[in-house]
């Protein structure tokens, strides 16, 4: 089980989202596949992908403050493992914190290109 799991996890953080989304539409019906020169999303995807890839690599080291801090309050001296643990705490839910709203912080909209995309339409969005 504990190898299946970190398995899925590793594969999961080495996809990208273009990857992750042809096989949720390969899932979804055999018929439809993800086209292989990109599409108008390519640029939104790996923005979001980076961000993803950034949040996962925080979410992490934010784990592993909570886990030291469980260990520095059992290790230190009774007066100064309190202390230790709840200055480790705060760093640590101040890294998982960022590491949960990272994905939303990038630019999707100006990533799109409208200008590309909808080269006539495009200026009656930026009224």
């Amino acid at each position: 089980m504990d190898r299946y799991l970190f398995k899925a996890f590793h594969n999961d953080m080495r996809a990208t989202p273009q990857e992750r989304l042809a096989g949720m539409i390969e899932n979804f019906d055999q018929n439809l596949t993800w086209p292989s020169n990109g599409t108008a999303f390519t640029n939104i995807l790996d923005a979001y992908g980076t961000a993803t890839m950034q949040s996962d690599y925080i979410c992490i080291v934010g784990w592993c403050c909570l886990l030291v801090a469980s260990f520095v309050e059992v290790i230190m001296a009774p007066g100064a493992g309190l202390p230790m643990s709840q200055a480790t705490t705060i760093a640590a839910t101040s890294l998982l914190f960022v590491g949960v709203i990272l994905p939303a912080f990038p630019n999707y909209v100006s990533d799109l290109g409208f200008d590309e995309v909808f080269p006539f339409c495009a200026p009656e969005f930026n009224r």
